[in-house]
């Protein structure tokens, strides 16, 4: 969905981020905070929590799947 409740809405994210980009912030989205990367200082700002590295999302596999489903949030308008 688009609406951000807890962090970011996620509809539409494939057309407004790189694959690569998103694979990085699945597997340590701290990690790509921590570098200083601006798009997820920006995205940080406004929300109390940063989303948790979850284990899961060391496997290429899982994250690729997610991204598959990622792709199907299209945005509207």
């Amino acid at each position: 969905t688009d609406q951000a409740l807890f962090g970011p809405g996620l509809q539409g994210i494939m057309e407004r981020r790189d694959e690569k980009w998103v694979d990085k912030w699945l597997q340590d989205p701290g990690g790509l905070l921590k570098s200083g990367d601006k798009t997820a200082t920006e995205l940080k700002k406004g929300f109390f929590r940063t989303m948790p590295t979850l284990p899961e999302m060391k496997d290429p596999v899982k994250r690729k799947a997610i991204i598959e489903y990622l792709k199907t949030l299209k945005q509207e308008g």
